[in-house]
């Protein structure tokens, strides 16, 4: 029989932490359960800061020097003025492997200190799959360890620490690698190598994805592809953006600068089109806008203004369908040329495959 509430805390009530009365006791489980919710697993700071970074060691051989730095795990503080780490087993491998630096919670001896988890050794390494119980033993991943095949020296290390500072949303360089156990709705600010910065989330339909990039846009380079060898080499310019989750808009041009010759495709029945910036699901087919401008001084077969379609049929690359304008009960035509001064201008959004929904 459940208890019966009489204005004061029963025998199944617990609430801390207060300065009289039953509250006042806080154990260390009970400050986990309630500062952990408070505050996420992660170094104190911002991306790009120093704190807790780890670089190869000039001291131990393999190991690795971590800078000076604090960090909360599972609710409990760490600091450090700089610490070395020692990898556990020097012994070479006739493959790589990949280890993992971490800061270890030891709730049963009271502390907190840097490890470093010995990987398998593989053709193709993946980290360890690190501990993390409530109550018990919590590890939070710093970086990652690359050691080199038949030697005990390491290759690369790579930065997997994940930053939060006063309650910000936390910021990391790759959240998948920050957080090996998400929640849903788990949401990060990133900033890539390049500087491109973006949002992200987690969800059980499908794990991390860029919700929307913030900032500039991406550039890239549209390859045009299956023009003759013998064409001009088209001037080209893209860029895009992730707009929401497996969502991208684009922009595409070719343009042909060649005063005299025109790019044509290489062969009978070859159709040109342009690479995508990311991959496209696949399944259905997707459409954009296209146009082919024709800024030619000179007369053309073609008239000085093709309106058309872009069609995405899974893959990374898009089919521009143009409409003959001079007479419209004719059909469609594939690129096949763009006359000399002329330009093929594609824009649009389409469906990516980020979660690798295939063909469904």
């Amino acid at each position: 029989m459940p208890d019966i509430q009489d204005g004061h805390a029963q025998a199944g009530e617990s609430s801390w932490p207060f300065d009289t009365g039953k509250g006042t006791a806080v154990h260390q489980d009970g400050w986990q359960d309630m500062t952990a919710r408070m505050a996420p697993s992660a170094v104190s700071g911002y991306l790009g800061d120093a704190a807790l970074n780890v670089k190869v060691s000039s001291i131990v051989v393999p190991g690795v020097d971590i800078a000076a730095g604090e960090a909360m795990v599972r609710g409990f503080c760490y600091k450090t003025t700089g610490v070395t780490v020692k990898l556990e087993d020097n012994t070479p491998s006739p493959d790589p492997r990949m280890d993992t630096i971490v800061l270890r919670l030891d709730m049963a001896n009271n502390e907190i200190y840097a490890a470093a988890l010995k990987g398998q050794p593989a053709a193709s390494p993946k980290p360890r799959q690190l501990t993390q119980q409530q109550g018990g033993i919590w590890e939070f991943p710093l970086a990652y360890a690359l050691i080199k095949k038949a030697s005990n020296e390491i290759d690369t290390v790579t930065d997997c620490r994940m930053f939060s500072d006063g309650g910000k949303l936390p910021q990391a360089a790759d959240p998948s690698k920050a957080d090996p156990i998400p929640s849903p709705g788990d949401s990060f600010y990133m900033r890539d190598t390049n500087g491109i910065e973006s949002l992200s989330s987690f969800s059980n339909r499908g794990g991390w994805a860029i919700n929307e990039d913030i900032g500039k846009y991406r550039s890239y380079t549209p390859h045009l592809n299956y023009a003759s060898q013998d064409s001009p080499k088209p001037q080209l310019k893209g860029h895009w953006k992730w707009i929401s989750q497996n969502t991208v808009y684009f922009v595409a041009n070719i343009i042909n600068n060649d005063n005299k010759r025109e790019i044509h495709a290489g062969g009978q029945q070859v159709y040109m089109n342009v690479d995508l910036p990311v991959k496209s699901r696949g399944g259905v087919f997707q459409v954009v806008n296209s146009v082919l401008f024709n800024n030619s001084d000179s007369a053309e077969s073609e008239d000085n203004y093709w309106i058309g379609n872009a069609y995405i049929s899974g893959g990374s690359t898009v089919q521009p369908v143009f409409q003959n304008t001079t007479d419209l009960k004719a059909t469609g035509d594939w690129l096949t040329r763009i006359p000399h001064n002329a330009s093929v201008w594609i824009s649009g959004v389409y469906e990516a495959d980020v979660f690798n929904e295939g063909n469904g």
